[in-house]
């Protein structure tokens, strides 16, 4: 039997979720700030070079990421404490999460990205999901500052942010 941690090295990127048996595993670098097609073209063109099934997250996926990220208890959809205080001003806990968190990507590659790249008195990098709108025209963004899922015109420009799942047996 393997055992796996959060933020170990798997796979070419970081384990940052165990769910029974499966891992998800984030890419650990993001793409340029881009339009939707484009993100969706950069976690395809990974998949394609490294020959494993990388991805555009998902909304829910992006805000589970959110939520490991900030190792809160405190949902999206809760606008109470993450919506309303940028980084500088969260609770300590929650920065030393967010710095273990970042920590794993330092770890991985001491020049590489974080999660959030974004000064701690922005709102935070925003980060293209897979989720489109009803009528095709836009998708989902969120953002990993101070937390907000809305959707946008797919001709915007944030990063991408690519995920796998992968069997941990």
């Amino acid at each position: 039997v393997r055992i796996h941690t959060i933020g170990a090295v798997v796979s070419g990127g970081l384990l940052h979720k165990i769910e029974g048996n499966t891992g998800y595993v984030l890419y650990p670098y993001r793409g340029a700030k881009a339009n939707w097609e484009s993100a969706v073209s950069y976690c395809e063109g990974i998949a394609s070079q490294t020959n494993e099934s990388w991805y555009l997250p998902t909304q829910t996926e992006l805000e589970e990421l959110f939520a490991e990220y900030t190792a809160d208890d405190i949902t999206m959809t809760d606008p109470r404490y993450f919506k309303d205080n940028k980084p500088n001003a969260i609770d300590e806990k929650y920065q030393l999460a967010r710095e273990k968190f970042d920590g794993y990507f330092a770890a991985f590659d001491p020049v590489g990205d974080i999660l959030n790249t974004q000064s701690s008195d922005s709102d935070g990098d925003e980060v293209w999901s897979s989720t489109e709108n009803n009528d095709g025209t836009g998708a989902k963004m969120v953002r990993f500052g101070r937390t907000t899922s809305t959707n946008k015109s797919k001709t915007s420009k944030y990063y991408a942010r690519c995920i796998k799942r992968v069997d941990l047996t």
